[in-house]
């Protein structure tokens, strides 16, 4: 398998392990990390592909919203910073996905989610270089 292949297979990989139903875990990194020699290419393709998780699940929840018509009946301010801080949880498989998907629903700042998500992310990234 080529570097190419590679990396597109862990891209893939992290990409469905963000959606809101994730279709696989997350492995492909760590068995990557384990069987190869470290690499940082490795670690920005897996952040790349979270974060476009991350997109997604935020327009999964503003589509759901329009198409459906939903009202959130709460005020931004009342669940803005619970959502931040569920953000947090964005590498840590369902949860994160959920927290994404509810900021869309609540109208949350596509850029903070972002900001947020990936910070959380790239520090779970890096926790995981210099654990393996």
């Amino acid at each position: 398998m080529n570097i190419t292949e590679l990396l597109l297979f862990i891209f893939t990989d992290e990409l469905m392990g963000s959606l809101l139903v994730p279709v696989s875990d997350k492995y492909v990194l760590n068995a990557t990390l384990i069987l190869q020699e470290i690499d940082i290419k490795f670690f920005f393709v897996a952040f790349f592909g979270t974060i476009c998780g991350v997109i997604l699940n935020y327009y999964l929840g503003v589509v759901t919203v329009r198409l459906l018509n939903i009202n959130v009946g709460v005020t931004r301010k009342e669940v803005k910073y619970t959502l931040y801080l569920s953000l947090l949880l964005v590498p840590f498989g369902f949860f994160g996905t959920v927290s994404t998907y509810l900021c869309g629903m609540s109208r949350i700042g596509l850029r903070n989610v972002i900001l947020i998500g990936g910070c959380s992310s790239l520090l779970y990234l890096i926790f995981r270089f210099f654990l393996l």
